[in-house]
C-alpha cells in the first residue's frame, strides 16, 4: 500500500507541474482565498490562465475543487493530450531567450512536420478528459483505505477534505468491494479438496509374477464384511497388474493379507494468534472552522498477528498395511515378497472413505522403489 501511495504521489506531482501555476492555485484553493492571493501571484509573474478552457473541456466548473483530485485529473489530461502544444510552448520560450540560436531549429521542425487535422486531436482531447476521472476514482478507491491509516498514524491529523473524500469513496465503492469479496468466495469454493497419503514399500518382487494367482488370507472374524470390501479393492488392483484370483480348491502362488485401522493421535502444534486492532481518527476542522470530534474505526488491514501458541489437536490416523507372501512348490515355506504401509493423518474419522485412496497409493507404480517413502496427493470429489 505504501508503494502504491508513493506512485500516486509521484503522478500527482508530475500532474501538478504540468499545469499553469495560476490554474493550479485557482483549482486547489477556495475562490475567496484565491481572490485574496491573486495580486501576489500576479506580482510573481503568474498571469497566464486557461481555467475557462479547461472547465469547458471537462464539462464542469473546476475552480475551487480542493482536495487534489481536480488538479491531478487535469494534469493527467494535459500529459496525455497536450504534449505537442507543450513542446511548442517550450520552443517559444527558448527562442525568446536565444532567438538567433534556436529559430533555425524551430523552422526546420516546422518544415519537417506533416500537416495535422485538428478534428482527431480534439476527439482524443475529449476522450482523455472523460477517461481521467474514471482512472482517478479507481486509483483512489485502492489507495484511500490505506491512506487513512498511514496519515492518521504518521501525521496525527487528517484534513477535512481527505475525510470527506474517504466517506464519499467508501459509499461509492461499497458495491465494488462486495463484488470483490463475492468473487473471492466463489474462487475459494471452487478450489479442490485434497487428501495426502504417505506410502512406504519394501519388496523382493519376482519378475515372473504376471499371470500368477493370488488369494486372501483369513480375515478378522469381527470385521469380516468390512475387510472383504477392502479385499475387493485390492483385488481389482492386482488384476490390473495381470494377476488372477486362484480358483476354488487350488493353491494360490501369492497370499495377500490386509490390516486396516483408524486411531486417534494427539499432536502438539503452534497456531497463530491475532488481535483486533482499531485506528483512531483524530479531531479535525472544516473550512468554516467547525470542530469535529475524533473516533475509533476498525483497522482496514484487519487483525494483527501477535505470536503463536501451542495447542493440542486430535488427529485421525488412517492406516492400511498390505502383506504379500509367495507360496508354491519352489519355496520351502511362504516368504514375504511385498510389504507396504499407507498412512493418512487428518480430520477424517471414516476409514471406509479413506481406504480407497490408501489402496491406490500402495499400488501406484507397483512395486515401486524398495525402501522408498512417497507422499501422494489425491483430489477429493466436490460434495
Amino acid at each position: 500500500s505504501m508503494l502504491t501511495e508513493g506512485i500516486v504521489s509521484i503522478l500527482a506531482l508530475v500532474a501538478a507541474t504540468s499545469l499553469l501555476p495560476l490554474d493550479y492555485f485557482q483549482i486547489n484553493v477556495s475562490p475567496e482565498k484565491f481572490q485574496a492571493v491573486l495580486p501576489q501571484l500576479q506580482a510573481m509573474g503568474f498571469t497566464e490562465s486557461n481555467i475557462e478552457q479547461l472547465s469547458a473541456e471537462v464539462g464542469e466548473k473546476i475552480a475551487g475543487r480542493t482536495g487534489g483530485g481536480g488538479g491531478t485529473l487535469l494534469g493527467r489530461r494535459d500529459q496525455l493530450t497536450a504534449a505537442p502544444a507543450q513542446h511548442t510552448q517550450n520552443g517559444q520560450r527558448i527562442d525568446a531567450e536565444d532567438p538567433a540560436g534556436d529559430q533555425s531549429d524551430h523552422n526546420r521542425a516546422q518544415a519537417d512536420a506533416a500537416p495535422t487535422d485538428p478534428a482527431p486531436a480534439a476527439a482524443e482531447h475529449a476522450a482523455a478528459g472523460r477517461c481521467a476521472p474514471v482512472l482517478d476514482l479507481v486509483g483512489r478507491a485502492v489507495v484511500f483505505p490505506f491512506h487513512r491509516v498511514f496519515s492518521s498514524g504518521m501525521t496525527g491529523t487528517m484534513s477535512y477534505e481527505s475525510m470527506n473524500a474517504l466517506k464519499v469513496l467508501g459509499k461509492r465503492s461499497r458495491w465494488a468491494w462486495l463484488a470483490l469479496w463475492l468473487t473471492a468466495l466463489a474462487w475459494l469454493s471452487g478450489c479442490a479438496h485434497t487428501l495426502d497419503v504417505k506410502v512406504t514399500r519394501f519388496h523382493q518382487w519376482p519378475a515372473d509374477a504376471a499371470g500368477a494367482t493370488y488369494a486372501f488370507g483369513a480375515a478378522d472374524p469381527q470385521r469380516v464384511l468390512e475387510l472383504q470390501a477392502y479385499q475387493a479393492q485390492v483385488g481389482r488392483e492386482l488384476q490390473r497388474l495381470g494377476m488372477q484370483p486362484a480358483p476354488a480348491g487350488t493353491a494360490a502362488r501369492f497370499v495377500v493379507e490386509l490390516q486396516a485401522e483408524l486411531s486417534a493421535q494427539q499432536r502438539q502444534r503452534l497456531v497463530p494468534v491475532y488481535t483486533d486492532h482499531w485506528t483512531y481518527v483524530p479531531p479535525w476542522r472544516d473550512a468554516q472552522g467547525r470542530l469535529y470530534g475524533g473516533y475509533w474505526v476498525p483497522d482496514p488491514l484487519g487483525a494483527r498477528y501477535v505470536g503463536d501458541r501451542e495447542v493440542t489437536q486430535t488427529v485421525q490416523q488412517s492406516r492400511l498395511k498390505v502383506l504379500i507372501r509367495e507360496t508354491g512348490a519352489d519355496t520351502e515355506r511362504p516368504r514375504m515378497v511385498f510389504e507396504a504401509t499407507a498412512l493418512h493423518e487428518g480430520s477424517e474419522d471414516d476409514l471406509v472413505e479413506v481406504v480407497p485412496y490408501l489402496v491406490s497409493g500402495v499400488f501406484q507404480d507397483f512395486p515401486g522403489a524398495n525402501g522408498q517413502v512417497r507422499r501422494l496427493t489425491f483430489e477429493l470429489p466436490r460434495r
